[in-house]
C-alpha cells in the first residue's frame, strides 16, 4: 500500500494501533529503509509519509513490539535498525522516545 492507500484506510476509520503478529502499522511502515509504501508487491518497505499519516491519526510511537524476534523494540528501534532515517526523524518529531530500552538494553542511539 502506498501513502494514498494508508490515507484511504484511515479515512475509513481503520485503527492505526491495530496489532497483528505483535506489530503495528507503524512498525510495518518502517520495516525496510525510506522507500514508499507499507506493502509493495508482497514486500514490506517503509514510507516516511505513511509514518506521518499514522502518527497524525493517533498511532502510538512508543508501542513495544510483542513479536518474538523483536526483543522488546519500539517503532523507533525498528526504524534505526532498518536505516530508515526519514522515518526515524518523523517518529522523533511525533514524540517517540529515543531513550526507550529494548530487552537487550539498547536505545535507539546504541
Amino acid at each position: 500500500a502506498r501513502s494514498e492507500d494508508v490515507r484511504r484506510l484511515l479515512q475509513a476509520r481503520a485503527d492505526p494501533n491495530t496489532v497483528v503478529d505483535g506489530r503495528t502499522p507503524l512498525m510495518a511502515a518502517v520495516h525496510k529503509g525510506d522507500k514508499e509504501g507499507v506493502i509493495a508487491g508482497g514486500e514490506r518497505v517503509s514510507s516516511p509519509e505513511c509514518v506521518r499519516l499514522l502518527l497524525d491519526a493517533g498511532a502510538t510511537p512508543d508501542v513495544v513490539s510483542t513479536h518474538p524476534h523483536d526483543n522488546g523494540r519500539t517503532v523507533a528501534h525498528c526504524a534505526a535498525l532498518s536505516c530508515a532515517r526519514q522515518c526515524l526523524e518523523a517518529l522523533l518529531r511525533g514524540g517517540a522516545n529515543p531513550s526507550a530500552v529494548t530487552d537487550e538494553g539498547r536505545t535507539v542511539l546504541v
